[in-house]
């Protein structure tokens, strides 16, 4: 199973979308945790994402591919991963496509966790992380990603208050040709 759940906004979702890793049994991919290990362990990408960031600069979707393309093609990625973050924008969907279609490894579906307030911590009941307030997130359906993944009928929005069975079931059944390992 290989999930995407794009840079839909600026609330930070790795924390949820580890949990949601976790329980699939898939390595949890965060673009920021690439550039940062890139950099933290001296590699030539790693160099060239620490110049772009002392110069104020973003660091260019090319090497952001460069990064993802490594990890997407180590040996743990083979049976699925869930993507974190990227694509932000329409260019870089179709850069990110003809890099995951080049490397055999396209997503199945495209996930959307609903925005919480990042004031809120959240709690673990049984296999369910309820988060007390909900920030309505009809906006994001509104936004070029979120209309083009909908019009493909490829997003899947998940509600805080699901449980993880619910979201694996789901996602199981969105996920054409899934296998259980």
């Amino acid at each position: 199973m290989r999930l995407l759940a794009p840079g839909f906004s600026i609330n930070n979702n790795d924390d949820r979308l580890m949990v949601l890793a976790e329980y699939c049994k898939l390595p949890l991919v965060s673009c920021s945790s690439l550039v940062a290990a890139a950099i933290r362990n001296r590699t030539h990408l790693g160099a060239r994402a620490q110049a772009c960031l002392e110069a104020g600069k973003l660091i260019p979707n090319a090497l952001i591919l460069q990064l993802l393309e490594e990890r997407l093609t180590e040996s743990d990625m083979q049976d699925g991963w869930v993507l974190s973050g990227f694509p932000r924008n329409m260019n870089q969907v179709a850069i990110l496509n003809a890099m995951l279609l080049n490397i055999a490894q396209p997503y199945d579906v495209v996930i959307h966790l609903q925005d919480i307030d990042s004031r809120q911590t959240p709690t673990l009941i049984g296999n369910q992380l309820i988060y007390p307030a909900y920030v309505s997130d009809d906006a994001v359906l509104k936004t070029p990603l979120g209309t083009f993944y909908n019009r493909l009928n490829q997003l899947v929005s998940i509600s805080n208050n699901m449980s993880l069975a619910t979201v694996y079931s789901l996602l199981r059944e969105r996920c054409v040709g899934f296998a259980e390992n």
